[in-house]
């Protein structure tokens, strides 16, 4: 959910469950999804189409951003599957073929500003 949230960890010691250490980690999420009635490819930067997927997407970039936007892939666990510089194009087309079944992130980052959209892949 969008907002000013404090993750708190601790880091403690396994067999005598000793508090070790213990930090506060302040985040702002800005994410918005692409999924779902309402949506405004405007107010994202990208819009990620179909989703879910089998094993290809397309991503509408509008005309105007940055030249050399950098798309990332992540799956769930935050692990990079797929990286690309995707130019000055307004329309890419990724093949998806080696991915498994499951949820990802596709992030479309430049100097400006950083867009995520959550992937379904079936």
């Amino acid at each position: 959910m969008v907002g000013n949230y404090i993750i708190l960890f601790t880091i403690t010691d396994a067999p005598n469950q000793d508090c070790i250490q213990t930090y506060l980690l302040p985040i702002s999420v800005e994410m918005r999804s692409g999924i779902g009635p309402g949506y405004d490819a405007q107010n994202t930067g990208f819009f990620l189409y179909p989703n879910p997927a089998v094993d290809r997407i397309y991503l509408q970039i509008p005309e105007g951003g940055n030249s050399s936007p950098h798309l990332s892939i992540r799956d769930i666990a935050g692990r990079l599957v797929q990286e690309l510089f995707v130019g000055p194009r307004t329309l890419v087309e990724l093949h998806l073929p080696d991915l498994i079944a499951g949820l990802y992130l596709v992030t479309l980052a430049d100097e400006d500003s950083t867009v995520t959209e959550r992937l379904l892949l079936k």
